[in-house]
């Protein structure tokens, strides 16, 4: 009816300019239902991992050295890490993770995503003064290790600012082999997830930090 009044209001007019809408009806359409749509956030690596471990537990999830780790035993790994980490920082921070490569580092970072922390990644076999100039610049309120390597974290204490010994531990060597399965962090995906540092040739190292968005 709208397009019918106007034409017949301007029978001269272009039939193109006829408009099917009044004015109310046009700005109803415009403002109200024009909107450009909500973002909706893409999941998170933790939740594609978690949706795989519901979905195929007993799926390959890591190959390492000729070991095979299955998305249940990844998630189970990672639970009993959150859980120490949670208990230390219930309300996240940053984590330094010393560990050799392979299964359970990965483990770890994913028990740092889980627990809401930022992790902080050294090698075992790290100088100690260097892993005293990542620890002083990170300044990290947990650490992550296992026996194996804590002695390099005790030799680094020797050119660090920061103390060591007054620093939560979690060895993952010595974790309760069953744990409750603790509930994931409510995080942001502005938060970081981890902090990388430069090789510090021209100088003390230098932080890198990445959002969980940019990385998920």
């Amino acid at each position: 009816t709208s397009a019918l009044t106007s034409l017949v209001a301007d029978p001269e007019a272009p039939l193109a300019l006829g408009w099917l809408l009044d004015s109310a009806q046009a700005t109803r359409l415009l403002l109200q239902y024009a909107r450009p749509p909500a973002e909706v956030e893409p999941p998170s690596f933790v939740d594609l991992i978690e949706a795989q471990r519901t979905q195929t537990p007993d799926a390959v999830a890591l190959s390492f050295e000729g070991q095979a780790v299955t998305y249940a035993a990844l998630g189970a790994d990672s639970d009993r890490i959150a859980w120490a980490v949670r208990r230390a920082l219930p309300e996240g921070g940053r984590v330094l993770v010393h560990l050799d490569e392979g299964p359970r580092y990965i483990a770890a970072l994913l028990a740092a995503a889980k627990a809401g922390a930022t992790w902080v990644c050294t090698t075992p076999g790290t100088p100690p003064r260097r892993l005293a100039q990542i620890a002083d610049e990170a300044r990290p309120s947990l650490v992550i290790t296992e026996t194996a390597t804590v002695g390099e974290l005790q030799a680094a204490h020797e050119h660090a600012s920061m103390g060591w010994d007054q620093l939560p531990m979690v060895d993952i060597d010595n974790l309760p082999a069953v744990v409750q399965r603790p509930v994931d962090a409510a995080v942001h995906r502005g938060q970081p997830i981890y902090v990388v540092y430069t090789s510090g040739t021209t100088g003390r190292p230098k932080g890198i930090v990445q959002s969980r968005r940019s990385f998920d």
